[in-house]
């Protein structure tokens, strides 16, 4: 009997010829979704029913024929915003501005700019940057919606004719509700200049996540090399201080700092080789030189540890940026030289050029410091001759050498 009910009270709210005051009745008379959304969409629908369904069943109300013939909202200034906002979303924004004065409605607002036909870019970011996303959520359940949207997106996206009006906040949340693929993100970043834009820290911390955990379940080298350049991308155009919200301890867990360091190289392959990226270039280093020297405080602390060290360091590629550890690696006491000189050529210029042994030595020769630093020079001297990529040119009345230019001898 209460099936049948229903389907007949459907059956009415559905009917244009449907009275006023039959709808009215049904609205109050039914909790039921379906019967409600009929009246809400039924061009006889009274304004009082209207004003109260727009609240719950927005899409309804906008299409509904008589959103505009009654133009019940001139007489109902909450109401008359929600039409203002569908009608042209641009200049509502004009009108009303971003921050404040779209008021506590500001989601209901939303999501009539986001159900119009006639939004832009520009609103779309505005929407996107300053209200809520549940406004989004709700909206794009509808396919025709999802589409414009996209559609919008993109354009904004890929048309290098005109600047994008997305910023990287609404880049980002359209990302995260899959209207933006990874490839649209990657396209997006590339129109960024360096160190110049941010978005609030949990789309920081939550892309980090959700990058590192595709990382490690991904068993392609194509999809694992793809993420670390998008997620160097991202670091590369944002300012430095958004690094110090993706959490630091959790950046060097081992399962991460392979991650790290191939961001690192990318970073500094970005900079071209010029001291740029330098606030970014040293969270990373930061991360990786304390991830070594933790790894390393809890080892026997023998040769084929530092061999290790040093292999890490060479497996990233990052070997050649060792001066960026100086602050983080300090290999100085006697017994970590001792082990350190049985190690390999190629480890000990390593851990001479980063200054894991110090800027100085005392020149003596029986003194492990001083026989590694002078043995490297020797190499270097063998490969380059004399010239800037010496440690040191002479030490015969110094009494010690020096392989730093900010290292003073009185």
């Amino acid at each position: 009997m209460k099936n049948k009910e229903l389907a007949h009270m459907l059956e009415l709210a559905q009917d244009e010829s449907t009275p006023e005051n039959v709808l009215t009745e049904l609205w109050y008379g039914t909790t039921s979704v379906k019967v409600r959304k009929a009246v809400a969409s039924n061009p006889n629908a009274s304004t009082s029913v209207l004003r109260i369904a727009s609240r719950l069943y927005l899409e309804e109300v906008i299409e509904n024929p008589g959103f505009q013939m009654i133009r019940m909202f001139d007489s109902d200034p909450w109401i008359g915003k929600v039409y203002e906002a569908y009608e042209d979303p641009r200049a509502f924004f004009i009108k009303y501005g971003k921050y404040h004065g779209i008021g506590v409605n500001g989601d209901l607002y939303n999501r009539a700019i986001l159900l119009s036909k006639s939004l832009t870019a520009e609103a779309l970011n505005c929407c996107l940057a300053f209200g809520s996303k549940s406004a989004l959520d709700r909206a794009i359940k509808n396919k025709s919606v999802f589409a414009n949207i996209q559609a919008i997106s993109k354009n904004a996206i890929y048309d290098e004719k005109i600047y994008s009006a997305l910023d990287l906040e609404s880049i980002f949340i359209l990302y995260k509700c899959k209207i933006l693929q990874k490839e649209d993100l990657m396209h997006s970043l590339g129109r960024l200049g360096l160190g110049s834009t941010s978005a609030k820290k949990r789309h920081y911390s939550d892309f980090f996540n959700k990058t590192i955990e595709e990382y490690n379940n991904s068993d392609s080298e194509k999809d694992k090399e793809y993420l670390v350049s998008l997620f160097s991308k991202l670091v590369m155009v944002s300012r430095s201080h958004t690094l110090h919200w993706i959490d630091y301890w959790q950046m060097r867990s081992p399962d991460k700092i392979d991650f790290v360091a191939k961001v690192l190289k990318i970073i500094i392959n970005g900079a071209g080789g010029k001291r740029i990226l330098s606030d970014h270039r040293r969270t990373f280093t930061n991360v990786i030189g304390n991830y070594v020297t933790n790894k390393l405080s809890y080892s026997e602390r023998k040769t084929k540890d530092f061999e290790e060290v040093y292999t890490f360091f060479k497996s990233h590629g990052i070997e050649s940026a060792a001066f960026e550890f100086t602050h983080l690696m300090n290999f100085r006491s006697s017994n970590h030289v001792e082990q350190i000189k049985n190690c390999s050529i190629e480890a000990k210029e390593f851990f001479v050029k980063s200054g894991a042994l110090g800027p100085w030595v005392a020149v003596s020769e029986s003194d492990d410091k001083y026989l590694i630093i002078n043995e490297i020079n020797e190499r270097l001297y063998a490969k380059h001759g004399v010239g800037k990529k010496l440690l040191f040119n002479c030490c015969s009345l110094r009494k010690i050498i020096s392989i730093d230019d900010s290292t003073y001898i009185y």
